[in-house]
């Protein structure tokens, strides 16, 4: 049951990535945004919200701590980017006691690292073999 749970904590994480990626990439191209971009966004984000809750049922604490990690960096990385997306649509210069999108996103994979590590061990430990 954990290793499901941890799997699908991750899946989430993955297709939230390759969502925020083809965005940034339609960005850089000078393209505009699909409609209906935020609330496929917030759909991501509602997905990997439940998935977190099931290992957060699931366990160990560590790797629930570590999941709420991941979740809250991913909230931070969500939010960055629409602040950013904002001020550049108004014209307004990026603030520099501000971390900029590109550093949050290096702490959601930090995060993520961190989790895989944690879940890994839980996984690996005696007596958590899954009899189902």
């Amino acid at each position: 049951m954990r290793r499901d749970a941890y799997a699908a904590f991750l899946d989430s994480i993955a297709q939230f990535n390759e969502l925020t990626r083809s965005y940034r990439e339609l960005s850089l191209l000078g393209r505009p945004m699909p409609t209906g971009t935020a609330d496929r966004l917030r759909e991501r984000i509602r997905s990997i919200e439940k998935a977190l809750f099931i290992v957060e049922l699931e366990g160990p604490a560590e790797v629930a701590a570590e999941a709420d990690t991941v979740m809250r960096a991913i909230a931070d990385w969500q939010a960055s980017v629409i602040v950013s997306e904002l001020r550049a649509a108004r014209g307004v210069p990026p603030r520099d006691d501000v971390p900029g999108s590109d550093a949050v996103h290096q702490q959601v994979k930090r995060s993520v690292t961190a989790f895989k590590a944690v879940a890994r061990a839980a996984l690996d430990a005696p007596g958590t073999v899954d009899q189902g």
